[in-house]
């Protein structure tokens, strides 16, 4: 059976824009949830007990971590890399641990 010439040119425009449109909303559809996830991060951001406020925080901190392997209640952690310019620095997690029952 004989195929159409102008059959195979249309075919591969198909298969070229639908991988396309697939690869677009995958990307829309990462870069949204990273900016979602992102604005949770600044929302729930507490530094720990006694810091000095954010500007002079993130101006101060090294991002060495020691303070992460020294607290002895395993509240801190270290910000992700969804945390923006955070990163690196400790953060406070009050609502895993409760200092009350220590």
């Amino acid at each position: 059976m004989a195929r159409p010439e102008n059959s195979s040119p249309v075919l591969r425009r198909f298969l070229r824009d639908a991988v396309r449109t697939v690869a677009g909303l995958s990307a829309a559809v990462a870069v949204l949830g990273i900016q979602q996830r992102r604005s949770q991060a600044d929302v729930l951001r507490l530094r720990p007990p006694g810091a000095v406020p954010e500007a002079a925080f993130s101006g101060a901190c090294i991002r060495c971590g020691q303070c992460v392997q020294a607290c002895p209640y395993q509240t801190l952690k270290l910000a992700t890399l969804i945390s923006g310019p955070a990163v690196g620095t400790p953060l406070f997690y009050r609502a895993r641990y409760s200092l009350r029952n220590v």
